[in-house]
C-alpha cells in the first residue's frame, strides 16, 4: 500500500522534465494581451472536488471491474497536477484548476495581468499554446504559469508558485539581448512559500526576499529540466511533508550568499540521475539523493561547515573518463569541507577527486551497504586529507590507495570483501 502510495505520488508531483498542461483551443489569441480585472484573478478551480480514500486506493489498482465512478476517480488522479492534489493521510483529494489560456502571435508580445484592487491575487492559472508565455511579472498567492514553448518572465512572487516551461527554458531573456542569454526568474516567496518549476530545456531560478532584513530559506518542491541553477539568499531546502525533488540531465549548480544547502535533519532532495551538482554556499551541504542511479558530486566550494549525503543509489565525487567511449565524459570534483563529512551510499562510493576535511580532529565517514568504496585517483592533488576516517563496506570492496592520501587515525567497521587503504604519503 505505502510503496504505491509513493509510486501514485512521485508521478503527480516529479513529473518528467517538459511534462506541461494543455488545453484544445487558446481562450485568447493576439500580440499582447492584457487582462484586467478588480481581483487580479485568473482561471477557475472546480468546485466539484473529488476524494479517494488513501486505503481504497491499491483496489482501485488491482480490481478486475471498475464501476463508472471508480474509472473517473482514476481518471482524475491521472491527469492532476501536483497542485490539484492534496495528499492526506485518510484522503486524497483532487481538487482541479482551469487556466485561462493564450497565444502569442508574435515573439515579442507579452501578457499582462492588471489588479485594479491593489491587494495580491488569490490565484492565477494561465497557460500559453503553442507559444512562448513573456510576461514582465506576475503575482498571486496561488500561481501556475505554463507556456508550452518556454517561460519568459521577469519575476514571480507568491506563496505557492508551479511554473511549467514545456519544451523550452523557464528564465528571462532581455528583449535588447541579441545573444539571447538566458536569465533566472525573480523569485519572492511569500508566507514560507515553494516554487516548483518543470522544463525540458534549462530552469534558471533565483531568490528575491520579500524583506531585505529578514533572510529566509529558498524552498523548493519539484524542480526538473535539463540544467537546473538555483541562486538564493538563505539556505536552498526542500519543501517539508513532500517527496518534491530536483531531477536534471546535466547539471545542478546551486548558490547562496548566506546559506547552505538543507537541513541537519532534512537534506534537500534530488534524484540520483546522474546529473552532477555543484555548489557555492556559505555553510554546511546536506543532501538526499532519492531512487536508484548516481548523483555525481562536482565543485563543491563552501566557506564553512560540512558535507553530508545520504543516497538510495551511488555517490561519485567528479567522475574519470570513460576510456570506452569517443566522448570526453571526466566530471572535475573536489569536496573541501570545513567540517565533518559523512557520506553513506545504499550503493558504490567512487572517489575521482580530492576529499578534504579541514577540520582539526575532524572526521570522514563513508559507508556502503551493497557496493564498493573505491579511489580511482592516484596524484596527490586528488587525495584524500583527514584526522579520522571510519570506513563501512559491509557488502563490498574497499580500495582508498592513492599513496598521498594523508589520513590520521582509521576504523575500519566493516568490509565484505577484500581491503586496500593508503593511509599516509610514505615520501613526507
Amino acid at each position: 500500500q505505502q510503496q504505491l502510495l509513493y509510486a501514485v505520488q512521485d508521478t503527480v508531483i516529479n513529473p518528467n522534465a517538459g511534462s506541461v498542461s494543455d488545453v484544445k483551443t487558446a481562450n485568447v489569441t493576439g500580440n499582447n494581451i492584457t487582462f484586467i480585472s478588480d481581483t487580479g484573478n485568473l482561471g477557475v478551480v472546480d468546485t466539484q472536488e473529488t476524494v479517494i480514500k488513501t486505503d481504497k486506493l491499491a483496489e482501485l489498482f488491482t480490481k478486475g471491474t471498475l464501476s463508472d465512478a471508480e474509472k473517473a476517480q482514476l481518471d482524475k488522479l491521472a491527469s492532476a497536477r501536483a497542485g490539484d492534489v492534496t495528499w492526506g493521510a485518510e484522503n486524497i483529494t483532487i481538487e482541479r484548476t482551469t487556466p485561462v489560456s493564450v497565444k502569442l502571435n508574435g515573439d515579442g508580445g507579452k501578457v499582462t495581468v492588471q489588479n485594479t484592487s491593489g491587494d495580491m491575487a488569490d490565484h492565477i492559472y494561465l497557460l500559453a499554446k503553442d507559444s512562448v508565455l513573456n510576461a514582465d511579472k506576475f503575482a498571486a498567492n496561488d500561481l501556475r504559469l505554463s507556456g508550452q514553448e518556454g517561460l519568459n518572465v521577469g519575476s514571480v512572487t507568491g506563496e505557492k508558485i508551479y511554473l511549467e516551461g514545456g519544451s523550452g527554458n523557464i528564465g528571462h531573456i532581455d528583449k535588447n539581448d541579441v545573444e539571447n542569454t538566458l536569465h533566472a526568474v525573480q523569485v519572492t516567496l511569500k508566507n514560507n512559500g515553494f516554487i516548483s518549476a518543470n522544463a525540458a530545456g534549462n530552469v534558471k531560478l533565483q531568490q528575491v526576499l520579500e524583506d531585505p532584513n529578514e533572510i529566509v530559506d529558498f524552498t523548493l518542491g519539484s524542480v526538473a529540466g535539463n540544467n537546473v541553477d538555483i541562486d538564493a539568499v538563505g539556505s536552498i531546502v526542500s519543501r517539508e511533508d513532500d517527496i518534491g525533488y530536483i531531477n536534471a540531465n546535466g547539471t545542478i549548480n546551486l548558490s547562496s550568499d548566506k546559506g547552505g544547502i538543507g537541513t541537519e535533519t532534512d537534506g534537500l532532495r534530488i534524484k540520483n540521475s546522474g546529473a552532477v551538482v555543484n555548489t557555492d554556499v556559505q555553510s554546511a551541504i546536506n543532501i538526499e539523493a532519492k531512487q536508484d542511479g548516481t548523483l555525481i558530486l562536482g565543485t563543491m566550494e563552501q566557506d564553512a561547515g560540512g558535507v553530508n549525503v545520504d543516497s538510495e543509489g551511488s555517490i561519485y565525487i567528479g567522475k574519470e573518463d570513460d576510456p570506452n567511449t569517443d566522448e570526453k565524459d571526466d566530471v572535475l570534483g573536489y569536496i573541501d569541507a570545513k567540517d565533518d563529512v559523512n557520506l553513506s551510499a545504499a550503493e558504490d562510493i567512487i572517489i575521482s577527486g580530492m576529499l578534504h576535511v579541514n577540520k582539526n580532529d575532524g572526521n570522514l565517514n563513508l559507508h556502503a551497504y551493497n557496493g564498493d568504496i573505491t579511489q580511482t585517483t592516484i596524484n596527490e592533488a586528488k587525495n584524500i586529507a583527514v584526522d579520522n576516517l571510519t570506513v563501512a563496506a559491509i557488502n563490498g570492496d574497499v580500495e582508498l590507495a592513492n599513496k598521498h592520501n594523508v589520513i590520521g587515525n582509521v576504523d575500519i567497521q566493516a568490509v565484505g570483501g577484500s581491503l586496500a587503504l593508503a593511509v599516509s604519503n610514505p615520501e613526507g
